[in-house]
């Protein structure tokens, strides 16, 4: 999302989905797959919490991927801004 807001001002919600999956999807498939890569050991272990945790973990990045991808690209398309709105002026300390 902060992708999105940064994009240029002219674009459209479309192309500012798009900018945002550009730069951030490659890193973001990346970090998905090498924390599912660093949790297949767990599987081998003889502990059945350690095998219950990696399942959890793979169900946990695998689906915070997917929505982050899928699902808010989507709601950006849909219902995001048109136009870009600015840093916040709002001072939270003072």
């Amino acid at each position: 999302s902060v992708a999105y807001v940064m994009a240029e001002k002219k674009l459209g919600k479309r192309e500012r989905v798009l900018h945002a999956l550009r730069e951030t999807g490659p890193v973001s498939l990346n970090g998905m797959i090498s924390s599912i890569l660093g949790v297949i050991p767990m599987f081998f272990c003889e502990l059945l919490i350690f095998e219950k945790f990696a399942i959890f973990l793979i169900f946990t990045v695998f689906f915070s991927w997917f929505f982050s991808n899928f699902i808010l690209s989507s709601l950006l398309i849909a219902f995001g801004s048109r136009f870009f709105l600015g840093p916040s002026k709002l001072r939270m300390w003072g």
